[in-house]
């Protein structure tokens, strides 16, 4: 296999343009307007494709263009000027600048400081001016001596965010407004927004949404975990939003905050608001707000709720343009309050691990700057990739977690990194600045718990007996106790999830599942409560009572929805079948054997006869009936797995069994699994003998659903003796019966050979139909296996009967691709063992 590149690391030539007053053009006339923009627009993208420039960006109403070549940029940007300026004169003008840099190039879009200085150039230009970094006109000049004369140096600025001054230059053109007023750097609306020493990752999504909500809304809560860039994301949103509020944006970091009467001390001296002497601080921070408009970043609040939701109040009361951006794990709960709930980091699957594929992830972005940082050498490879991708899933995709993750990258491999990620300790910063709350991921989580109440902080322990996600219905069953009522875990459920501790399941509406993170600290505190065996049962009794409740659903008109429901639920049948302790055997094997057929069917059969081994060992002690059933359903998985030895030893002691315990029934339906267990040994006689037994006893028990599985088997005992005529009788019949009882799967071994037999009759049209309908119900279940044998024959046929063959070939191919994702068998056409009795 090739590899694939990694991103390209390019120096580039950036052509950012910004329409000037586009909010005043689009209240003026809106028809003009449009008008004008679909003329600027055409002529951005006809000059660029001219001049060989890369369009891979719109920001408003302006263009970011990428250009491998200085002088390139430059002919565009004097192209583009002169055209609008002849066209409209300065009734509809255009800022121009040009920034040049090393970027990073990937998925069609670039990253890189020179892009991040040439927008902020943008806000100090003015209409119809060209405006140049330094390194590009030092670039123009080496390329073209002549044109020194025509650049004008505009001297050093203070760009926005960055820390050292930008020196600009302005190109002369003939033809063009040459005299502009000075740069309005100096004249920035005031702030306090701190600098931050490492760089943003991603977020733009996030940050474009939150611009959009604080332009309807005058209180928005940005909430979250511990941990996951809340305050990051604010600073970053102020920062694009400085200029505008022309009273500035002012940021207050409350976490030092420990004393609620302190609230409005900590505002005032982030505002820079003195304190009078026998004046109230709350009415002198009214007057002082009143009158402005401002951006007010409330971070942190989530152990001063009430008080900020008071002061918040108040401000929105009596200051009409103070806009405020909470951070918090929980809302104000005010009227009129937007609480947006901040996503973790992009991860990649785990199929994922070509280095230009992971870099398209924010949290595999973030963990290799960080890691650069530390270490210079480190590059992500092929080599190290699934190791990075797997700190930053197991991490949830948390930037604090990863940035401390990445902080070893000095000493550390991230294979090693890996290893020892949740060893305790390791996961904390060597800042002496950080925060107490940040130094450590422990600390965060230690935070969180210190602010929820005992209920919350119970239920939180509890719920992290459960995997993936979990029901409110599992919760009430598993966690409650004298300790905990269900009346009280229902609050805590709401309070956890108010508090960003718990989250919604994107599966249903009625799901919740924990981070990772938060789910291991959980699962420590169960411990330190000594409470993990006792809900660790309590977790095997409910999915026990869900597997057997699912059990008699499994084959019928129910059939997918349950089979979808144990799909969910698997991660949770997973650790109640990994965890119980020796005493609790017998209740596990009943969770296994009840679930059998949705390993089958799902084929997780792998998994399934793992499991049933573990407590059909003799040292588990199990009643007899419990154990027969745990015996048929490993004899069956076995059986389809080809073992047929143990499969055929499984059946026989499950029969002997269930007899003794005059289980009739039950040793009918393992008889005809034994006959089927011959079938495959190519014991036609012996297999038709039980499948005939069978179904004489099952008529007279009016058992449709395994007489239609008998018909299927003794027809395809039939179909290997070439008797063709009775093996087609045999399966209409059991089609007919399987319709009955709605066993949608169980049609598709019967259609796939009954399409065999009729493209062997030349009915095409009856084959192809069969075949399709066999197709069919195993993508709506998703059942996915090799089919290329129905395929194969179906492309024939067509060939066949059809003149629209590329089209059909076409179709097939799409389909054999969809249901041949998987990588487990299913019975295809013809399967030489039938139906299995369940």
């Amino acid at each position: 296999m090739s590899r694939e590149k990694e991103p390209a690391v390019v120096t580039v030539t950036f052509l950012c343009t910004d329409i000037v007053g586009s909010t005043r053009l689009w209240q003026e006339s809106g028809a003009l307007m449009r008008e004008r923009l679909a003329w600027h627009d055409a002529r951005v993208h006809e000059l660029a494709l001219r001049f060989g420039g890369d369009v891979f960006k719109a920001r408003g109403d302006g263009f970011f263009v990428a250009f491998r070549t200085v002088l390139a940029a430059r002919d565009m940007a004097v192209a583009l000027q002169q055209a609008l300026f002849q066209e409209f004169g300065e009734a509809f003008a255009i800022r121009t600048v040009l920034s040049t840099g090393e970027a990073q190039h990937r998925d069609g879009d670039y990253f890189g400081l020179a892009l991040s200085r040439a927008a902020r150039v943008l806000e100090l230009s003015h209409g119809t001016q060209l405006v140049f970094t330094e390194t590009t006109a030092r670039l123009i000049e080496e390329a073209e001596p002549a044109a020194a004369v025509q650049l004008k140096d505009l001297g050093a600025q203070q760009l926005r965010s960055l820390e050292r001054p930008e020196r600009l230059f302005q190109l002369i053109v003939s033809g063009l407004p040459s005299e502009f007023p000075p740069f309005a750097s100096a004249s920035l609306p005031p702030h306090n927004l701190p600098r931050t020493l490492t760089t943003f990752i991603g977020r733009e999504k996030e940050c474009a949404e939150v611009e959009r909500l604080l332009s309807q809304t005058r209180l928005l809560t940005v909430l979250g975990a511990g941990g996951n860039g809340k305050t990051r994301l604010a600073l970053k949103v102020g920062d694009e939003l400085l200029t505008e509020y022309r009273g500035g944006v002012w940021f207050v970091d409350l976490a030092p905050v420990a004393d609620a009467t302190l609230f409005p001390r900590a505002v005032a001296a982030a505002l820079r608001v003195r304190e009078d002497a026998g004046a109230d601080l709350m009415e002198t921070l009214l007057a002082h707000l009143a009158p402005r408009k401002l951006l007010l970043i409330l971070d942190n609040c989530e152990h001063l709720v009430v008080v900020a939701a008071c002061f918040t109040q108040q401000i929105l009361v009596h200051c009409p343009e103070v806009t405020i951006l909470a951070t918090s794990r929980e809302a104000l709960g005010l009227t009129g309050e937007v609480a947006w709930p901040l996503p973790g980091l992009a991860l990649p699957s785990e199929s994922i691990t070509q280095p230009a594929k992971l870099l398209r992830y924010e949290a595999i972005q973030l963990f290799t700057e960080r890691a650069t940082a530390i270490s210079p050498s480190f590059r992500l490879t092929t080599d190290n990739g699934a190791s990075v991708a797997r700190i930053c899933r197991r991490l949830d995709g948390i930037p604090l977690a990863m940035e401390l993750a990445a902080a070893w990258m000095s000493a550390l491999s991230p294979e090693q990194i890996d290893q020892h990620l949740l060893d305790e300790g390791f996961l904390e910063s060597v800042d002496p600045t950080a925060p107490e709350r940040q130094r450590t991921l422990q600390g965060t989580m230690d935070w969180s718990h210190s602010l929820l109440t005992v209920p919350e902080q119970t239920l939180w322990r509890r719920i992290s007996v459960f995997a993936g996600s979990f029901t409110q219905e599992a919760a009430g069953f598993v966690c409650t106790d004298d300790l905990l009522p269900a009346h009280t875990a229902l609050r805590g459920l709401r309070g956890l999830v108010r508090k960003s501790i718990l989250l919604h399941d994107n599966t249903s509406p009625n799901r919740f599942r924990l981070l990772e993170t938060v789910h291991e600290y959980g699962l420590e505190k169960l411990k330190e409560a000594d409470e993990l065996s006792t809900f660790r049962l309590r977790h095997l009794e409910h999915f026990t009572a869900l597997a057997e409740e699912a059990e008699p659903h499994l084959r019928g008109p129910e059939q997918k929805a349950w089979l979808d429901r144990l799909e969910i639920e698997n991660p949770n049948l997973r650790v109640a079948l990994a965890k119980p302790e020796p005493e609790n055997g017998e209740l596990a094997l009943r969770l296994a054997s009840a679930i059998f057929w949705f390993w089958r069917v799902r084929h997780y059969g792998n998994e399934g006869r793992f499991f049933l081994s573990r407590y059909l060992d003799p040292s588990i002690s199990t009643s007899p009936l419990i154990r027969a059933r745990g015996l048929r359903a490993l004899g069956i998985l076995a059986m389809e797995n080809g073992e047929l030895d143990i499969a055929e030893k499984s059946l026989l002691e499950s029969r002997k069994l269930f007899l003794q315990g005059d289980q009739l029934n039950y040793a009918h339906t393992l008889s005809v699994n034994l006959g089927i267990l011959a079938a495959q040994r190519g014991d036609t006689v012996s297999a038709r003998l039980a499948f005939e037994q069978a179904i004489e006893y099952y008529r007279d028990q009016k058992d449709t659903s395994r007489l239609a599985m008998l018909l299927t088997n003794l027809g395809t005992i039939s179909l290997r003796e070439k008797n063709i005529q009775e093996a087609q009788l045999l399966f209409e019949e059991s089609l007919m019966l399987h319709s009955e009882v709605g066993d949608e799967t169980g049609k598709i071994s019967i259609l796939n050979n009954l399409g065999i037999i009729y493209n062997k009759q030349k009915s095409y049209k009856k084959a192809k139909n069969a075949f399709f309908q066999s197709i069919k119900i195993s993508i709506d279940n998703d059942i996915r296996s090799q089919h290329s044998e129905r395929l194969l024959i179906m492309t024939e046929m067509l060939h066949q009967t059809s003149p629209l063959i590329p089209l059909f070939a076409s179709i097939l191919g799409k389909i054999h691709s969809l249901i041949t994702s998987g990588d487990a068998p299913l019975e295809g056409a013809g399967h030489k063992s039938g139906e299995v009795a369940g």
